[in-house]
């Protein structure tokens, strides 16, 4: 799922009943960890109990450079989401929540290829016990040369 091939991706997902001490990511990586700073190159959304007053991040990191963005859609429980991510001919993404678009990147790296991820943990300290996340639904598409 390269940045070079017209990528979309998007997710239907509903938080769970709680959302304390979790984390949840959701996007196009190059491992599967929701530490903004692992990879190189990455587009996601990430959410942590506790950090940016409880909203949704877009997340983008070109080249090493990791951006961190306020969506300003605050992550609430019980609570249904639609999130897009577009990289255009340009390699430009764009992020949407519910068909708001909440972010948009400088060119990404060339010819990465993604792995899509969505994920939820326990955020570091926090209670143990089970997180839920509902993905409702996953879709990915590219072009295709």
């Amino acid at each position: 799922w390269g940045t070079d091939q017209q990528t979309r991706w998007e997710g239907y997902i509903r938080t769970g009943a709680s959302i304390v001490d979790a984390i949840i990511w959701a996007g196009l990586k190059l491992t599967n960890t929701a530490v903004i700073t692992t990879d190189a190159d990455q587009v996601f959304f990430r959410y942590e109990e506790g950090q940016n007053s409880g909203k949704w991040l877009a997340v983008d990191s070109i080249g090493n450079t990791d951006v961190s963005t306020d969506s300003g859609v605050t992550v609430a429980v019980s609570t249904d989401y639609h999130i897009v991510i577009t990289i255009d001919s340009s390699r430009v993404a764009r992020f949407y929540i519910n068909g708001v678009l909440v972010r948009t990147t400088a060119a990404l790296t060339n010819a990465v290829d993604f792995i899509p991820y969505l994920g939820i943990e326990v955020q570091a300290g926090g209670a143990a016990g089970a997180k839920v996340l509902r993905v409702r639904g996953q879709a990915i598409s590219r072009v295709v040369a």
